[in-house]
């Protein structure tokens, strides 16, 4: 309608070559990947074509075997608070209306995730948050260049480095 097709194309395409290259740096191919949410005391997982997910896909990691078995019907799933198996990834995103969430913190069975208790889980918080759930062609890489060092850390294999978003939100081991 505007004739800015080749600019739209141009962007796209170098935003999808800067989730490219950021996917080489975390090295997440092979790697799986899980935005979830805490809300209102109920855990649960964003599913395969919601905007989060599709944010982990385009830098290269996959969902884990138990999050794609839910597709169809829904972006979410909600989650037993005795069963958060499914959110068991190599790096856990937690996708969140607030900066910290002292709920989350104290969810017992969270504590019993491998994905916890070895560090790696980052913390999106209102802002991020939103630029992911948005998937526009300017809040992806926003989101992106937020997150990218704190999935570095939680990727680090070091629980100790710690991920700063993480502390920040009082959900660090």
């Amino acid at each position: 309608a505007l004739g800015k097709e080749a600019l739209a194309e141009r962007s796209v395409t170098e935003v999808a070559a800067r989730f490219g290259a950021a996917g080489l740096r975390l090295g997440s191919r092979g790697r799986s990947a899980v935005a979830a949410y805490h809300w209102a005391g109920t855990a649960g997982v964003f599913l395969p074509g919601d905007a989060r997910s599709s944010f982990l896909a385009a830098l290269g990691f996959s969902l884990p075997p138990a999050v794609s078995a839910m597709a169809g019907g829904t972006f979410f799933r909600d989650l037993s608070p005795e069963d958060l198996s499914p959110l068991e990834a190599d790096l856990l995103v937690w996708v969140s209306a607030f900066d910290t969430d002292p709920d989350l913190a104290a969810l017992p069975m969270r504590r019993t995730l491998e994905a916890h208790r070895k560090g790696r889980e980052a913390f999106a918080g209102p802002l991020v948050g939103s630029a992911m759930s948005h998937a526009s062609i300017l809040s992806m890489p926003f989101a992106l260049g937020r997150l990218e060092r704190d999935m570095a850390a939680a990727l680090d294999g070091d629980p100790v480095s710690g991920v700063p978003t993480a502390r920040k939100a009082g959900i660090a081991p």
